[in-house]
């Protein structure tokens, strides 16, 4: 039974659907990561280039767990160094090493010393993978 108005007949009663041509060739381009430019860790640098949002690199969540639950009680390898140099004021400078078993960081600190004419320096952070 056909419903259909006057003017927009005759509608083909044949319903067979449409053969659609497909590409016989696949063409892919081979994408390569940009170097690395010295701004934050490569880890973070690569996470940037695949997508338009930026978003933080995954990080190890089981070794987070067992290392640094709490925050109370995380696992820090902290030792003291001393600079070598031939260079008078630079002799006396000392430092704090803390490596932070949970992420894999390292800060190296320098606490600050009196009436050493020196500002108190920030601690420098290193990622490693």
């Amino acid at each position: 039974m056909r419903l259909n108005m006057p003017q927009f007949a005759p509608f083909p009663d044949d319903f067979t659907p449409l053969k659609i041509p497909r590409l016989t060739q696949h063409t892919s381009v081979a994408h390569s990561n940009p170097p690395y430019n010295g701004w934050g860790s490569e880890e973070d640098s690569l996470a940037n280039c695949h997508s338009l949002i930026p978003v933080p690199p995954q990080r190890d969540f089981v070794k987070f767990m067992a290392k640094d639950r709490f925050g109370y009680e995380s696992h820090v390898l902290r030792f003291a160094a001393k600079m070598i140099t031939d260079k008078a004021l630079d002799q006396s400078r000392r430092f704090i090493i803390s490596f932070y078993l949970a992420d894999d960081t390292i800060l190296v600190y320098e606490p600050p010393v009196k009436n050493s004419g020196k500002p108190e320096s920030v601690g420098l952070i290193f990622l490693f993978d």
